[in-house]
């Protein structure tokens, strides 16, 4: 599965270091997967090998972003069903 994103200018909230961390949900397995601070806005997109168990299945994802540090936390936003 391909999370992607378009790029932003940086300012005091936005910055190209910033991490990305996704939720991927799978009510029908009752299970979550996590991929904290896995990639940097400026990659502009992230991959991740879904577990077998997930395929074929609807999933719920979401994404959120946060700075280096982990100290400021931008809203998480549902991103769709997949």
């Amino acid at each position: 599965m391909s999370f992607s994103w378009l790029p932003e200018g940086q300012n005091e909230n936005t910055r190209a270091s910033d991490k990305a961390t996704f939720l991927i949900y799978s009510a029908a397995k009752k299970h979550a997967s996590y991929f904290i601070a896995t990639a940097n806005r400026a990659d502009l997109g992230f991959s991740v090998v879904l577990d077998e168990q997930l395929i074929g299945t609807d999933l719920h994802c979401y994404m959120s972003f946060c700075n280096e540090s982990g100290k400021l936390v931008g809203n998480s936003m549902y991103v769709g069903l997949v």
